[in-house]
């Protein structure tokens, strides 16, 4: 009774009217299968099992499991499987589970009775995947050696990452342009002044520009280089300004642009 209702309230000509000038949309009602969220379709990217095997079809009181995934994982353990017995089969205890990358090995003990013994992989969500890496890629900082702190930023504001390194035995550091595709280009190299020894390096805006400037930190002369940037990639005369003894650290923040609607 109280669905007959509802359909004569919004069924009414005089209420179909007074909708139709105040612009809202006509209420529908739907059916069940129209609220029914569809479901996600799995990915094959998600860490799973392939395979859960074992080497012998008879056993006495212990056996091993070979699990194969799809990929390299971490976090494999115990609680991430349970048994499944069936006849009189009881009191197995899966006593370790060893491995690495994509293949484990569950290890079952004091198993009793007869009949059979599987293994079920049952909590994925505490097994991720192995973070990779590809080959690492070496790069040289020019006349610069043993360079000791290293940033990054876009100082020649093309929108790709530079890398800027600290080179403390010839007192100077590196600028290395970012090509955009993981690689960085020939090192220049600009020297700290009277500062030696620079152990850290960071970029920042220190006059206000909007374009990066190299500041180092120079453990053996206790003083701190500024090189202004050009915008271009390329930087300005190093100068100088003493600190507390041997810094071996330095940072800078960038400035906040707030922009406000009159």
């Amino acid at each position: 009774m109280l669905l007959n209702t509802f359909r004569r309230l919004f069924s009414n000509s005089q209420n179909r009217k007074a909708r139709r000038a105040s612009g809202l949309p006509r209420p529908q009602l739907l059916r069940f299968e129209d609220r029914i969220v569809p479901a996600v379709p799995f990915s094959p990217a998600f860490p799973h099992a392939l395979s859960i095997t074992t080497g012998s079809g008879s056993v006495a009181t212990s056996a091993s499991f070979t699990v194969t995934f799809n990929q390299p994982v971490i976090g494999v353990d115990a609680a991430d499987f349970n048994l499944i017995p069936t006849g009189s089969v009881a009191n197995g205890t899966i006593s370790s589970v060893t491995g690495s990358g994509a293949t484990y090995t569950v290890n079952v003990t004091g198993i009793t009775g007869t009949g059979t013994l599987s293994v079920n992989l049952v909590s994925l969500p505490t097994i991720t995947a192995l973070p990779s890496f590809a080959s690492g890629a070496t790069f040289t900082t020019g006349t610069g050696t043993r360079p000791t702190s290293v940033t990054l930023g876009d100082v020649n504001r093309d929108g790709v990452l530079d890398m800027v390194t600290a080179n403390g035995t010839f007192n100077n550091a590196s600028v290395l342009l970012g090509l955009g595709n993981g690689t960085f280009g020939a090192a220049v190299n600009y020297t700290t002044g009277t500062g030696s020894n620079p152990t850290s390096v960071t970029l920042g805006d220190v006059n206000r520009d909007g374009i990066l400037d190299i500041i180092t930190a120079n453990g053996g002369t206790s003083n701190a280089s500024v090189l202004l940037g050009i915008g271009d990639g390329t930087f300005g005369t190093a100068v100088n300004y003493a600190t507390g003894l041997s810094p071996n650290s330095v940072t800078s923040l960038l400035p906040t642009i707030i922009r406000r609607s009159c």
